[in-house]
């Protein structure tokens, strides 16, 4: 740690001392309400704290309700501090790991184990956030920790103790060395308010005397509240894309009688006079012709049928087709004679 930083830290455990007052511990409590307690706290006043505290215990019968009562339920009881759906969300986690880990909300026994062992078993809770951790280990296993909440850090942003990189991390580099342990105590609760009031209005009479002690000039960067853009529906967007990339031919379909009207048009502008017409007028009466001689051979057919056979000549016949031949000839020959 730098000689500046060191040097800061006492001036500003001087100015805190100078400004606000210390907060009377309940010693008293159990390990496990000095977790639930812890959650409560952090990034909160200790008189909202306190108040929330005794609403919680008092509205269930122990901590095994608590651990099934829904989140809804839970943050209404704690609504008169700072972000109750967080506290919350909190007090479940770890009333749940508790339980999973030791099937009973009775863990003093770590203020008899190894101060190393019992904190490994603090932190290893889920859902146990810095400052619980660092709040536990300092008020019920009697460590050297400062607990730190998000409040505490970003006054010291603020006051140029540390950058927005180390409040990430959720730690001040040195703080444990520059403050001794018979005063942690004292710094913790000092800085704790202070953060919170400095969250709530960095205006307030307190903060702005830390401010002035220290030399440092504090504004609030302000950002720029951009303008709400007006978003058109996505479908709707969707849909345009969609209508530029389709094909003509898939958005119309096609329809037949649009597409035959100009092919129709089309042979309306021909001459009539064609030469396959010409042709096809010389044929038709040849055709007239051949249907007009066919009911001749019907009659024909009536009277003697082209499928019908010759009867044979007989001697009979072949006689008296002789003698019929001599009487014409003999017939003729006396009519050419002349009369005397």
């Amino acid at each position: 740690m730098s000689t500046s930083r060191a040097s800061k830290i006492e001036q500003l455990g001087k100015s805190l001392r100078k400004h606000y007052k210390l907060i009377p511990t309940a010693t008293e409590r159990s390990v496990m309400d000095h977790l639930i307690y812890a959650c409560v706290l952090e990034d909160a006043s200790y008189e909202a704290a306190d108040e929330a505290f005794a609403k919680l215990l008092q509205n269930s019968v122990g901590y095994n309700e608590i651990r099934v009562t829904t989140l809804i339920e839970l943050a209404e009881t704690l609504a008169n501090i700072p972000r109750p759906n967080e506290a919350a969300l909190r007090i479940k986690r770890i009333l749940q790991s508790v339980y999973d880990t030791r099937y009973s909300y009775e863990i003093d026994d770590l203020k008899k184990s190894n101060l190393a062992k019992a904190t490994e078993t603090i932190n290893g809770f889920r859902g146990m956030s810095p400052f619980v951790a660092g709040y536990v280990s300092q008020i019920a296993l009697g460590a050297h920790s400062i607990p730190l909440g998000a409040a505490s850090l970003k006054a010291s942003v603020a006051l140029e103790l540390i950058t927005a990189g180390e409040s990430e991390k959720g730690i001040i580099p040195g703080l444990e060395r520059a403050i001794p342990k018979a005063k942690g105590l004292e710094f913790a609760q000092l800085i704790h308010q202070f953060g919170v009031e400095f969250v709530a209005d960095y205006k307030l009479p307190n903060v702005a005397a830390v401010f002035k002690d220290l030399k440092v000039k504090y504004e609030p960067v302000v950002e720029p509240v951009a303008e709400p853009k007006v978003k058109k529906p996505a479908s709707k967007k969707v849909a345009a894309t969609k209508v530029d990339e389709t094909p003509i031919e898939e958005i119309v379909p096609a329809k037949p009688v649009a597409q035959a009207k100009p092919s129709k048009k089309v042979a309306a502008n021909k001459p009539k006079a064609s030469p396959p017409k010409k042709v096809v007028d010389v044929k038709v009466p040849a055709k007239k012709a051949a249907t007009k001689a066919q009911p001749t051979k019907k009659k024909v057919s009536k009277s003697q049928p082209a499928n019908a056979k010759k009867a044979p000549d007989t001697k009979a016949s072949k006689t008296v087709k002789k003698a019929v031949a001599k009487n014409s000839k003999a017939t003729t020959a006396l009519s050419k004679k002349k009369p005397r």
